[in-house]
């Protein structure tokens, strides 16, 4: 059972294309890391987050699988002069399961240096360059999207230069450059093979109010030609209830909009949020459409999972769990998140991901609890079901079938240091 817990990168972490490079540089890091408090003197930081899992799936054919895994996010920061600061963070997993044996690696997320001044910051390397406000499903943070099931994942960096200039202070002008591939390390060396993205974001804030702005372009490495134009807008305001709203329009320029197109599309989020009893439950609903479905609502599903067109038209909804940034199969979404604080040291959170064309939902489950300071204990269940559970015929997107697991749980120990 590989990836025990999908939140922690937006890759399955026991891919096999993964570089020495990055795992020399895990393991200098982790020789200074007894020497912290001398070199915090200096200003270097290094912190991280240790975790211990156990994992049960339960595969489609009724049979059982047990694995155990130990993760391990490290990070490392340093100053540049008096106007600066450089951030490195690692990922190193050891998985071990009956079938496989133990598998160790370790990958490369964060690598980047951040510049400020009076009134512009300057941002070089591998980062995260994010995108709108929405909570759930976030339409126009393409570059690094999130798992909206899986929240506090650690996603994997792009290679970026990111210059943020604000003329006032409710005021915020970025100007970007991304360099997006599918491995940023193979064998010892970097890989640029993917597309380029070129943009401008403009941000205004105030009490009660965000509006963001997006516009893009991606030039894909192999056909320059094949270009895409993108622009986003997001809406973020407070007043009784939190409301946002996520847009982003896809264009080539030579493709005409009509629904099943990822070239000429149109995909939007409306999202209400509202906390009760002084913060200890939070209630999240988000209503998500996208043109770029390849399904309708004639089509079933179940014709996919035997052929190749699942592949060609976009990852199936398992990846999009276990990943992030996939294509959904449909057109019609909802997300709802349940948040309840029943101490100051425990929660309990539902997040349901539902397709509304075939009524499949895919659930997680989890509950922490923190019985001691940097200590925190996880349990999480995750069920897909749709109507084939109920005597129906087809397979839903987020169903069993699709997901290829009727029931997962897994039991976690994350220790901050």
């Amino acid at each position: 059972m590989n990836n025990l817990d999908p939140r922690r990168t937006n890759r399955n972490p026991l891919s096999p294309k993964r570089g020495a490079l990055t795992l020399l540089l895990v393991a200098i890091l982790l020789f200074f890391l007894p020497l912290s408090p001398v070199l915090g003197q200096t200003g270097l930081v290094l912190s991280g987050v240790a975790e211990t899992t156990l994992g049960i799936l339960l595969d489609t054919d009724e049979s059982w699988s047990v694995a155990a895994e130990q993760f391990a996010n490290l990070r490392l920061t340093a100053p540049i002069g008096d106007n600066g600061r450089f951030y490195s963070a690692f990922n190193v997993l050891a998985t071990s399961a009956p079938e496989t044996g133990i598998i160790a690696e370790g990958e490369l997320e964060r690598l980047y240096a951040a510049l400020q001044f009076d009134t512009v910051d300057i941002n070089l390397g591998l980062m995260r360059v994010p995108f709108g406000y929405g909570m759930g499903i976030r339409p126009t943070d393409i570059i690094n999207p999130r798992n909206p099931l899986f929240p506090d994942a650690r996603l994997l960096g792009v290679m970026a230069t990111v210059l943020t200039w604000y003329p006032r202070e409710e005021l915020q002008v970025q100007g970007f450059a991304v360099q997006r591939s599918t491995d940023y390390f193979e064998g010892q060396r970097i890989s640029f093979d993917g597309e380029s993205l070129f943009g401008l974001s403009l941000d205004h804030h105030n009490s009660i109010l965000s509006i963001q702005g997006l516009a893009l372009t991606t030039v894909p490495g192999k056909n320059p030609d094949n270009y895409r134009l993108q622009l986003g807008f997001s809406l973020k305001f407070d007043v009784a209830v939190g409301v946002t709203f996520d847009t982003l329009i896809t264009s080539d320029g030579r493709t005409e909009f009509d629904e099943g197109r990822e070239n000429a599309a149109l995909a939007a989020a409306l999202g209400c949020d509202y906390s009760f009893l002084d913060g200890r439950i939070f209630l999240l609903a988000q209503y998500y459409y996208t043109s770029a479905g390849p399904l309708s609502q004639s089509d079933s599903v179940s014709d996919l999972l035997n052929g190749e067109e699942i592949a060609e038209s976009g990852k199936s909804s398992i990846q999009f769990i276990q990943s992030s940034g996939t294509t959904f199969l449909r057109r019609h979404y909802g997300f709802l998140t349940l948040l309840y604080n029943h101490s100051d040291y425990a929660r309990l959170q539902i997040l349901m991901l539902t397709s509304l064309t075939d009524a499949s939902i895919f659930p997680t489950i989890r509950h922490e609890i923190e019985p001691v300071q940097a200590v925190t204990v996880v349990s999480q269940l995750v069920i897909p079901f749709d109507t084939t559970l109920f005597g129906g015929t087809d397979a839903g997107e987020f169903g069993p079938d699709v997901a290829g697991l009727h029931a997962a749980a897994s039991f976690s120990v994350k220790y901050r240091f």
